[in-house]
C-alpha cells in the first residue's frame, strides 16, 4: 500500500458524532460503514467547496476522516467552530494512521474509490502498513485520475473557488435526500436550475503551466487551468491538464491559448 502524504487523518468520535457530521457535510453519513469509504464536501454558506474528505466508520460513535494536509488546520478549525454543545471529540491521528492506495484490488483494508471505481482502491490504514509512493507509481495514479476527470483537492482545487457541480462530483459527494447542511440551499438550487455553465475538461498542452492560468479562445477567457501532469513518462511528450471551462463559450474543436499574468502564451 502506498501512503498519500498529501492527506492527514482525523478521528471524530462521541455520542453526537453522526448528527454532527450529518449537519455539516454534503454526503449522507448513514452510508458510512467499516467496510467502505464515502466521499463528501464541507461547503461555505454560499455553496462553494471548502475541503473534501473521505469517511469511514470504525464504530457506532467514531468516524475517521481523510483530509487534505495543506488545509488540515483550517478544516479542523471549521469543524470545531460548529461543535457548540455537541458531544464530539477531535483527535489528529496522522502520526499513526494514513490515507493509502494500492494498484492491487485484493487488499481487504482498501475499498473502491467513491469518486470513480476505476481509480486505485483507497482506505485509511495504520501508517506502518503503508510505504512512500515511488515516482513511477505516483505518475500512474495521477495520470489515471486526470483521465477519469477527477480533480484532486490537493493538486487542483483552491478552497472556496468552485461549486460541486463544476467538478462533476455531485453524484459521488452530495446527497439530495438527507436534509439540511451548510451550503445545502445553494447546492439544491443549482441542481434544479439544470447543468452548470462551468464544467471540467481535459486539455492536452505542449508544456506545463501553473494552476490558475487563464484559458483563452479568440482572445476571450473561457476557463482556468487546474493541475496537470507531464505525459512524457507514458511515452507521449506534452502535458495533460484539467481545466474548469465555461461550457457555453468553450469549443473543444478549436485551439486554445493561455494567459499567465498579462502574457498570452
Amino acid at each position: 500500500m502506498y501512503q498519500l502524504v498529501e492527506r492527514k487523518v482525523l478521528s471524530i468520535k462521541g455520542a453526537d458524532a453522526f448528527s454532527f457530521l450529518q449537519g455539516l457535510l454534503t454526503q449522507d453519513i448513514t452510508l458510512a460503514a467499516p467496510d467502505k469509504l464515502i466521499y463528501a464536501f464541507a461547503l461555505t454558506p454560499q455553496g462553494k467547496i471548502l475541503f473534501d474528505c473521505f469517511i469511514t466508520q470504525t464504530s457506532d460513535n467514531q468516524y475517521l476522516l481523510d483530509l487534505p494536509a495543506f488545509y488540515f488546520t483550517e478544516a479542523l478549525a471549521h469543524l470545531q467552530a460548529y461543535k457548540l454543545r455537541s458531544k464530539v471529540e477531535f483527535i489528529d491521528l496522522s502520526d499513526s494512521y494514513s490515507a493509502a492506495v494500492s494498484e492491487k484490488a485484493d487488499n481487504p483494508e482498501l475499498f473502491p474509490d467513491p469518486r470513480v471505481a476505476t481509480l486505485w482502491p483507497r482506505g485509511i490504514v495504520a501508517s506502518e502498513k503503508s510505504i512512500a509512493m515511488p515516482d513511477a507509481a505516483k505518475h500512474i495514479y495521477h495520470e489515471q485520475r486526470i483521465i477519469a476527470k477527477i480533480a484532486d483537492f490537493d493538486a487542483d482545487i483552491e478552497p472556496s473557488a468552485f461549486f460541486p457541480a463544476h467538478l462533476g462530483l455531485t453524484d459521488a459527494a452530495v446527497s439530495y435526500n438527507k436534509g439540511c447542511y451548510i451550503g445545502q440551499e445553494v447546492t439544491a438550487r443549482l441542481r434544479w436550475q439544470g447543468r452548470s455553465r462551468k464544467k471540467l475538461y481535459i486539455l492536452q498542452l505542449p508544456q506545463g503551466h501553473q494552476r490558475g492560468t487563464e484559458v483563452l479562445q479568440h482572445n476571450k477567457k473561457v476557463g482556468v487551468l487546474l493541475g496537470g501532469i507531464n505525459t512524457a513518462p507514458s511515452g507521449t511528450p506534452g502535458y495533460m491538464a484539467l481545466a474548469i471551462m465555461r461550457d457555453d463559450l468553450f469549443n473543444e474543436s478549436e485551439e486554445v491559448s493561455l494567459r499567465a499574468n498579462a502574457d498570452v502564451i
